[in-house]
């Protein structure tokens, strides 16, 4: 049975489990990848980075699949917009604290394009996820 909950509420645990819950379950995978195989560092940023986005990806999904068997949504435009709101917000924190900490070109270079590449998937899948509820709303 599908509850209704506030749009503030739904919004904010798409977020948090998009970017904390899965990606820490992905931080594992990175740690055994590290410790098991004997890869250059050059390499290892690559195969970082790549398998934090395939991760985020998965928490992004995972997080609609959720909401989508678990809530309904009355105003989801309004979800839409917190969403992204929030999502933004909290990855500009990112960046900014991993500049107050130590400034590096290439560190900055790495987290801005990671950022925006976790942007881009975020705002696609949950654009279309709040559009066809938006949809489905109107029917």
């Amino acid at each position: 049975m599908k509850s209704e909950k506030s749009v503030g509420y739904i919004s904010v645990l798409h977020v948090m489990i998009s970017i904390y819950v899965f990606p820490f379950i992905g931080t594992f995978a990175i740690y055994f990848i590290h410790k098991y195989l004997a890869v250059d560092i050059k390499y290892f940023l690559l195969i970082d980075g790549f398998i934090k986005i395939i991760f985020f990806f998965i928490g992004v999904k995972v997080s609609l699949l959720y909401i989508n068997n678990k809530f309904t949504i009355d105003k989801p435009q309004l979800g839409l917009t917190i969403s992204i709101i929030l999502f933004s917000f909290l990855g500009i924190a990112n960046i900014v604290t991993e500049f107050v900490r130590g400034f590096s070109n290439t560190k900055l270079l790495f987290d801005s394009l990671y950022f925006i590449t976790q942007f881009v998937i975020f705002y696609i899948l949950t654009r279309n996820y709040f559009m066809r509820q938006s949809i489905t709303e109107k029917a």
